[in-house]
């Protein structure tokens, strides 16, 4: 073989390296270029230095993918607590009549299988004034049961907060 003819050593390298795993020694960069001069300061058409340092950075790119699916629809959400109001445990606001209330709210995080049933129901927050305890319990035995949206694309984990208020 002419010695024209043979790859150069770097390129034996990289494929010796690709077989052993040990990855390639990064290639050397080609040598800075000079520095330019800098312009005059009292040039009009030069910005200033402080101007130059103070510009913000230039905008992301548009086609930056997201981490993750797009989340559960809102709208989904809405859905759901209107078609299972029922199971929503609004029945608790009032002990002993209008003697007694509990008003507050519930937040949870609500996990849903692929089919769209509830696997999982977390308590975020609960500031029911009164037996708060009694209003998650419910929460917690009734949620499992509603029927939602099966999450198709979308995150299969949403926030949900129920208002508990008084109407008497």
């Amino acid at each position: 073989m002419p010695l024209d003819a043979r790859p150069p050593l770097a390129a034996l390298f990289v494929t010796c390296a690709a077989c052993t795993g040990v990855p390639p020694a990064p290639a050397s960069s080609p040598p800075a270029a000079p520095a330019a001069t800098a312009p005059a300061a009292d040039d009009p058409h030069v910005p200033s230095a402080a101007a130059q340092a103070s510009s913000e950075p230039p905008p992301a790119p548009a086609d930056v993918t997201p981490a993750g699916p797009p989340p559960y629809p809102e709208a989904w959400i809405h859905e759901a607590e209107a078609t299972n109001h029922a199971l929503s445990c609004h029945e608790l606001i009032y002990k002993q009549g209008c003697a007694e209330l509990r008003v507050g709210s519930v937040t949870v995080v609500v996990t849903l299988a692929p089919d769209g049933k509830v696997l999982r129901v977390d308590q975020v927050d609960n500031t029911v004034e009164n037996e708060p305890d009694v209003v998650w319990r419910c929460l917690a035995r009734k949620l499992p049961q509603w029927k939602v949206h099966a999450p198709e694309g979308t995150s299969p984990t949403f926030r949900l907060t129920l208002h508990f208020r008084d109407k008497c």
